[in-house]
């Protein structure tokens, strides 16, 4: 069994390198960056979060972000099934870090832990 680390992040909140983000960013094995894909019309982002259930749902009920969540989901895997290492981290990354990567990596985080028996932990960085 590996241990799995999963993060989210924004890349506005982690330009300034400060210890902590270093120390958050160092290591990763694998980074979507997640920038490109647009959020889901109808929220006022300022009061939703990727955290949020009918926000997820709202963003993964687009037929091309799905499949990139269930391309992803397959690349982890076979990046996990073919490495030696035992700790894996993991990262998702977007603009302000509270949307999108964050969306991701819950659901990334809800697929590995039903469909494997890794210890996977997630990290937000909001």
């Amino acid at each position: 069994m590996k241990e799995i680390e999963i993060i989210s992040y924004g890349v506005v909140k982690m330009k300034k390198k400060t210890d902590k983000s270093k120390k958050i960013l160092e290591g990763r094995d694998l980074t979507f960056n997640l920038e490109f894909i647009r959020c889901p019309s109808g929220f006022d982002l300022r009061n939703v979060n990727g955290l949020m259930r009918n926000f997820q749902n709202s963003l993964f009920s687009n037929p091309e972000i799905n499949a990139k969540l269930h391309n992803t989901y397959n690349k982890i895997l076979e990046f996990v099934n073919q490495t030696d290492k035992q700790k894996i981290k993991i990262a998702f990354v977007c603009k302000n870090g509270k949307h999108r990567s964050v969306a991701f990596s819950e659901r990334i985080f809800e697929m590995l832990a039903k469909n494997t028996d890794h210890n996977t932990q997630i990290f937000h960085y909001i």
